[in-house]
């Protein structure tokens, strides 16, 4: 009965929510063996009519036509559960990629509403404020809105190794607004290092540009492992 019960769940996340599913087990003539036959009625599958977004944050409100419209999920669509968890990570890199740097798909909700006649789902997408410490220290949660990120100082540590707990480099330079910190001697190229991010002081954090330069990074033969880090420095929510 395990077994049907997982399938059941299973159709119901593709949209079969009126699925049936029946398992006959039937016994060999010396009871040594079993065979096992599941009888599936999926039943028409629920698809979504209506599509609504709530925000509580203003700036965010103000991308809804955008993401609405770039968005996989339609209005006729078949209610899948999968299909849902990757919208909610796209809209979750979307943010990203425009300085929500703490956003996370964790933070959309999709309820669904089928009390229709019919097998039709209304879908609304819910957008939640920031769960953070109100006070340092303490268990006390606040909700706040999703702050937009800059990109700060930026600093290349060309001696780096994660084994050492507390690195300490001699030497530093500044090159286009990049501080070098190494010893003894830097073996790279202020200007290469400068080329390959995408990034600068002051710009608004973009996921995709991060990554694409760790991608360039990697591909440095100087260097045995390439690894950026950001730092949480943001101040009166700004």
């Amino acid at each position: 009965q395990k077994s049907a019960k997982q399938i059941s769940i299973y159709l119901a996340k593709r949209g079969y929510f009126d699925n049936d599913v029946k398992l006959d087990i039937e016994l060999s003539h010396d009871s040594l063996r079993a065979t096992q036959t599941f009888y599936i009625t999926p039943r028409e599958a629920y698809r979504i009519r209506n599509i609504t977004y709530a925000f509580k944050q203003p700036d965010l409100a103000s991308r809804q036509e955008l993401i609405s419209r770039t968005s996989e999920i339609k209005s006729g669509d078949i209610f899948d559960i999968e299909k849902l968890d990757k919208e909610r990570a796209r809209i979750a890199t979307f943010l990203n990629n425009r300085g929500y740097y703490t956003f996370s798909k964790d933070y959309l909700t999709f309820l669904a509403d089928s009390t229709f006649d019919g097998q039709v789902v209304d879908m609304e997408v819910v957008f939640r404020p920031l769960r953070k410490e109100a006070v340092l220290g303490t268990d006390s949660i606040a909700m706040v809105p999703h702050p937009k990120y800059f990109i700060g100082e930026i600093y290349v540590h060309t001696d780096y190794q994660p084994s050492q707990i507390n690195n300490e480099f001699n030497d530093t330079l500044d090159y286009d607004g990049i501080h070098f910190l190494y010893n003894e001697e830097l073996d790279v190229k202020p200007d290469i290092i400068s080329y390959l991010l995408q990034f600068k002081t002051g710009d608004l954090y973009q996921k995709d540009r991060v990554s694409l330069s760790y991608r360039k990074l990697s591909q440095l033969a100087m260097f045995q492992s390439a690894n950026i880090q950001m730092k949480d420095q943001v101040k009166n929510n700004q």
